[in-house]
């Protein structure tokens, strides 16, 4: 229960920061809100493609070794 209390915590924390800094660029409350929970509308084309091929790689791998070991097996 204490891991949980203060990771939502840091959380907030964070989050509140987030929106400090928007604030502070000039965005109204609904554009910062957006931007905060939702951080692949910030994201530019090279930040989603390592996105993705880093999501791939997690997914992929652990495919690609469960295969060879079921091909091993036969």
């Amino acid at each position: 229960m204490k891991n949980i209390s203060i990771s939502m915590f840091i959380l907030i924390c964070l989050l509140l920061c987030i929106l400090g800094i928007d604030k502070v660029l000039g965005l109204n409350m609904r554009a910062s809100l957006r931007t905060a929970t939702n951080p692949f509308y910030v994201m530019h084309i090279g930040e989603l493609v390592i996105f993705y091929i880093l999501i791939m790689m997690m997914f992929v791998r652990p495919f690609l070794d469960f295969y060879h070991k079921r091909k091993g097996n036969k």
